[in-house]
């Protein structure tokens, strides 16, 4: 017999499942684009939150890296992370990240974090080159992850560009 999932265990599968998250409200002119900033959308900041929540679990932080509440702080810039592997009608966000602007104008990328299904694809590399573009030298705030050390090695990334933040 298939039963259907009650309303309490609809909301204990959507609090705890990492699967991708469509980006039903963007209207961008690139139809697969690689990242999507979450500007003022509450919605987009959610999802940021949500996978700022895995991180968290994940890297054993003691924060999450990132609140839907601080869309409002322009020192900070936070992006979705869509997947290049599916192709569904809308972006499907498999990861996020951050970016912050400090006072002596270095851009750092604070977090990051991809699903899974989708690392050691390329997709952080394409991110990467597409965050370099936009914002020129990126740094990295440490301390690094070993699979963000691995990247840094992969890519010829000196441990130079690797900065504490207070």
């Amino acid at each position: 017999m298939i039963r259907s999932l009650s309303d309490e265990d609809r909301s204990l599968l959507d609090k705890w499942s990492i699967g991708p998250l469509p980006v039903l409200d963007y209207e961008g002119e690139e139809r697969n684009p690689l990242l999507i900033e979450i500007g003022s959308s509450s919605a987009r900041a959610e999802m940021a939150e949500r996978f700022g929540f895995i991180a968290k679990r994940e890297m054993n932080w003691d924060f999450t890296p990132f609140y839907a509440g601080e869309i409002k702080d322009r020192s900070k810039s936070v992006y979705l992370i869509n997947s290049q592997k599916l192709s569904i009608s809308v972006p499907a966000a498999v990861g996020a990240l951050g970016v912050e602007t400090l006072g002596d104008g270095r851009n750092v990328l604070r977090w990051c974090w991809i699903h899974p299904w989708e690392r050691g694809t390329g997709l952080w590399s394409l991110a990467w080159r597409d965050l370099e573009s936009e914002y020129g030298t990126l740094y990295i705030e440490g301390p690094t992850s070993p699979a963000m050390d691995a990247f840094m090695t992969r890519n010829s990334i000196s441990r130079d560009r690797v900065v504490g933040i207070s």
